[in-house]
């Protein structure tokens, strides 16, 4: 697991986490981004924006391939996730969602999957997956 925090003057204002997980059958290791969050006075000031990208950093140094999210098509599009069909969240989404899983290659990596996205034990609450 990675967390990173965004600080303004030793004050938090930002907070993301990138969980090390893997597809079934497939030797990669990826990661998971979820979740993230900026104080709503410090928001639209790139500070997501700066711990997103230093995040993607440092896992591609520490040799993770992709990174998949559920979350906003317009918002993480920035970063260039991309809707993901070949590999699947842990849990069924609804159909409306379909465009929301996506994922990003971090070091040029062929694509992995097909398959489903294998999570440690804390992720596996359908609650954390469902409207």
């Amino acid at each position: 697991m990675l967390s990173l925090v965004g600080t303004i003057e030793a004050k938090v204002v930002g907070h993301v986490i990138f969980t090390k997980c893997h597809v079934a059958d497939d030797a990669a290791t990826v990661a998971l981004l979820a979740p993230l969050a900026v104080s709503p006075a410090w928001q639209k000031q790139g500070i997501g924006s700066a711990i997103v990208r230093d995040g993607f950093r440092r896992l591609a140094d520490a040799g993770v391939s992709h990174v998949y999210v559920l979350g906003d098509p317009g918002y993480y599009a920035r970063f260039g996730f991309k809707p993901e069909y070949r590999v699947m969240p842990p849990y069924e989404l609804p159909r409306e969602w379909a465009d929301a899983w996506q994922s990003r290659s971090l070091i040029g990596a062929a694509d992995t999957g097909p398959g489903k996205l294998t999570l440690p034990r804390v992720w596996h609450q359908p609650a954390l997956w469902a409207p």
